[in-house]
């Protein structure tokens, strides 16, 4: 039986997305889970919600019992992620556009049996973005383009000492 809807399971990081679980035991403790795997390693989060009496649970309206946050917070699960034991100590978790962030989001009961998952893609840019390198009289860059007619604000990023392009701030 499915229990975790997603309002949008496609969306960009900043993004809110609105989670609920259904046709739970009323009064009854579950724990989520989500997991964020990477090149440099996983991060995690967790929260444990108590379903109300009608069986329902959401996360933008309830206070964990326990977790990696402690306010009702729709997006608690996405802020309160800690690096895993794969994870390089001090390591820093790169994004890395285009390609997008795959959350993965469990459901577990009070004894711990796995009742649902669901996968959350995240961009850090919008997919119809298009990309442009520009090279003119010695200087270098990107032009992004999100989709449509325009017009649209113009945002510069000039890199410091470390040089390169941050390519994950074009998204906004």
């Amino acid at each position: 039986m499915k229990h975790l809807f997603i309002d949008k399971a496609d969306t960009l990081q900043p993004e809110h997305v609105h989670i609920t679980a259904t046709g739970l035991i009323p009064e009854r403790a579950y724990r989520f889970d989500m997991k964020l795997r990477h090149n440099y390693g996983s991060h995690a989060s967790y929260c444990i919600l108590k379903a109300d009496k009608e069986g329902n649970i959401d996360m933008k309206t309830q206070k964990p019992l326990r977790g990696t946050y402690f306010e009702a917070d729709g997006m608690g699960l996405f802020l309160s992620m800690t690096p895993c034991e794969d994870f390089a100590y001090g390591g820093y978790l790169r994004c890395t556009p285009p390609i997008p962030f795959f959350y993965l989001l469990q459901l577990s009961d009070e004894s711990g049996q796995q009742l649902d998952e669901i996968y959350i893609k995240k961009h850090w840019m919008h997919p119809l973005l298009t990309r442009t390198e520009i090279e003119y009289d010695g200087f270098c860059g990107t032009l992004f383009k999100p989709p449509g007619d325009g017009p649209f604000p113009c945002v510069m990023d000039i890199s410091g000492t470390g040089g390169g392009l941050h390519e994950h701030k074009a998204r906004h």
